[in-house]
Order: structure tokens, then C-alpha cells, then sequence
């Protein structure tokens, strides 16, 4: 055997392996048919690859949307409840007594 169809013939056995098809005791004869074979083989791969992508990408986007629901969701009661102190804050403050403000003048001088 030349090393290219030696390298041929370990690529089709590894592909074959990969792709876990058979028992290996059915096999095509001829190179045609075990490029054939090699074609379907990846092809039945990708399809598995895609149908899987597609898959995990919708659980992903649920996943992400349900997220997002619940942070939008925290983030509104956080900033009621930071309204809600600021409001009791400012009643506070509007209840304390306004001590007389001193001339700027006499604050300068020392008085």
C-alpha cells in the first residue's frame, strides 16, 4: 500500500469510528463507495450537531429571558424601596426645627 491510500484508509477508519456506525463487518469495496460513506457519515454528524445547537441555543434564550424577567423584576422593588427612604427622609428633615441663618457677614468675621 502507497501512504496515500494508507492515509486514505485511516481517515475513513477514524471517521468511521468517530461516527460509531456498524460493526465494521459490512463495508463499502470500492473507493467511491467509501467516499460515499465517509460523505453520509459526516453529514449525519453535522446534522446531530445542528438539531443539538438549535436545541441548547432556545434553552439558553429561555433560560436568559426568565433572568432578565426577574432582574427587571428586583430592580423595580430596589428602587421603590430606595424612594420609600428617601421619602421618609425628607419628612424627617422637613419635621427638625430651622435654626435662624446668621448674615454671611458676621459668619466671615468671626462673630
Amino acid at each position: 500500500m502507497s501512504g496515500s491510500r494508507r492515509s486514505a484508509r485511516r481517515a475513513r477508519v477514524a471517521t468511521g469510528t468517530v461516527t460509531t456506525v456498524g460493526y465494521g463487518d459490512v463495508t463499502p469495496k470500492q473507493s467511491d463507495g467509501r467516499c460515499i460513506a465517509t460523505v453520509v457519515m459526516l453529514t449525519g454528524v453535522g446534522f446531530l450537531a445542528v438539531i443539538t445547537a438549535s436545541v441548547t441555543a432556545s434553552m439558553v434564550e429561555s433560560s436568559r429571558r426568565r433572568y432578565a424577567a426577574k432582574s427587571d423584576r428586583d430592580e423595580a422593588r430596589r428602587l421603590d424601596d430606595v424612594s420609600a427612604r428617601l421619602a421618609r427622609i425628607e419628612a424627617a428633615l422637613d419635621a427638625l426645627p430651622r435654626a435662624p441663618r446668621a448674615p454671611w457677614r458676621l459668619l466671615l468675621m468671626g462673630v
